[in-house]
């Protein structure tokens, strides 16, 4: 599955599922781990190597991180959740407790804007910033819809 089918099937639907349930928590891991893996289609569709000229898909990962800080957010992100616990490095977060969720309620009685408190899937980073977990998976994509834009990666 090249780039462009992996972010149709897989990370635009994992999207999808997560932007309308914000406060799901499973759909937030799963798209996590498909727009983190997302970077690796694209490292090997651009010719690994010799096109993004970096060694290997983590090193590519790790130079598309120093450029956008919600790539580098979203990659600490997948992997607090499949480690659980990150030691190695200096990375924002520490453990993948610090990611939660807000299940949201509705306020009876109120016809106000804001009477519907939308729940949410957040992040907390050691220095205490909170992140809205489904924004920061939209900027990522956004840094990787370029890079598919760079490598001239389209569809068939």
């Amino acid at each position: 599955m090249n780039s462009q089918d992996f972010l149709t099937v897989v990370v635009n639907r994992n999207m999808f599922d997560f932007q309308s349930d914000q406060a799901d928590i499973r759909k937030a891991f799963n798209a996590i781990m498909a727009v983190d893996a997302l970077a690796a289609r694209i490292f090997l569709d651009a010719g690994g190597q010799p096109g993004t000229g970096h060694k290997d898909d983590t090193a590519y990962r790790e130079a598309l991180a120093q450029r956008d800080r919600h790539f580098c957010l979203t990659r600490v992100l997948a992997k607090a959740s499949k480690h659980a616990r990150l030691a190695r490095g200096n990375p924002t977060l520490t453990g993948a407790d610090q990611i939660g969720y807000h299940p949201g309620a509705f306020q009876l009685g109120a016809f106000q804007s804001n009477a519907f408190d939308v729940g949410r899937v957040y992040v907390v980073t050691d220095e205490g910033t909170r992140h809205d977990v489904v924004s920061v998976l939209a900027m990522a994509l956004a840094c990787l819809s370029q890079e598919m834009k760079k490598f001239d990666l389209r569809p068939l």
